[in-house]
């Protein structure tokens, strides 16, 4: 839960005494700035405070139990509040703690660290980012047959070449993908390349595959149908080398 304090209270308090000053209050000029129903909570919340034990003026950013509190017809307006410089957030509130709190403006050291690790961070993952952008378009695109869809294939390179073995997996992969079309085409096959941004998203449907058996990938149908193709080519061979043995 975030804590509030009153900003400045000792300006709406009667010197040497614990109780509010009206007057202060009513020509305060951030206060006379709020709707009337504010003015009438924010008063209430004043003598609130005042009577709370000294060591522990801080607000619990709850409307629901300042509006049953002072009995509200809405809930307590932090926002408005806050915004018209009436009160202040705080941050790492703790009551045991002989330090009670850290006000919103105090910058410690560290959110100081944290801020320095994500900025590190960011400059790690802009680093990374580049290098593989870098080595994308230096050797795995430009092995690519078909210079479609580039954008998508270099953002599911990224995403999914995470290591060295990735990339080299990638490159074996492609060049099986490589050899399985134009073995099919050799066939008579009007195969087609896979727009980039398709095969990179798939590209590990082609690992373990090697690339000289890539020409018998393919359903139970297409492979017999290839090996028949072979025999018929190797019959017609034959028979071209005996005619010309006669």
């Amino acid at each position: 839960m975030d804590y509030f304090e009153i900003k400045n209270i000792e300006n709406f308090t009667e010197t040497g005494q614990n109780g509010i000053s009206l007057g202060a209050v009513l020509n305060d000029y951030a206060f006379n700035l709020l709707p009337e129903r504010d003015r009438f909570a924010f008063i209430s919340l004043l003598n609130w405070v005042q009577n709370r034990p000294k060591r522990d003026h801080f607000i619990p950013k709850d409307p629901v139990f300042f509006k049953k509190l002072f009995n509200l017809r809405s809930g307590l307006n932090f926002t408005l509040l806050e915004n018209k410089g009436l009160i202040r957030k705080i941050i790492n509130y703790h009551k045991n703690d002989k330090m009670n709190y850290i006000c919103i403006n105090t910058l410690n050291n560290n959110n100081k660290k944290k801020i320095h690790i994500q900025s590190e961070t960011d400059e790690k993952e802009k680093k990374e980012k580049k290098e593989k952008n870098d080595r994308f378009e230096a050797e795995a695109w430009p092995e690519y047959p078909e210079k479609t869809g580039k954008k998508q294939a270099a953002a599911h390179y990224r995403a999914s070449v995470k290591t060295e073995k990735d990339h080299v997996d990638l490159m074996a992969a492609l060049s099986c993908y490589k050899a399985y079309v134009l073995a099919e085409r050799n066939m008579g096959f009007n195969r087609r390349w896979q727009n980039g941004g398709t095969w990179f998203n798939n590209w590990r449907d082609w690992i373990g595959r090697e690339p000289q058996k890539c020409e018998d990938s393919g359903s139970w149908g297409d492979r017999e149908l290839k090996r028949a193709i072979r025999e018929h080519q190797a019959e017609r061979e034959s028979g071209n080398g005996n005619q010309h043995g006669i």
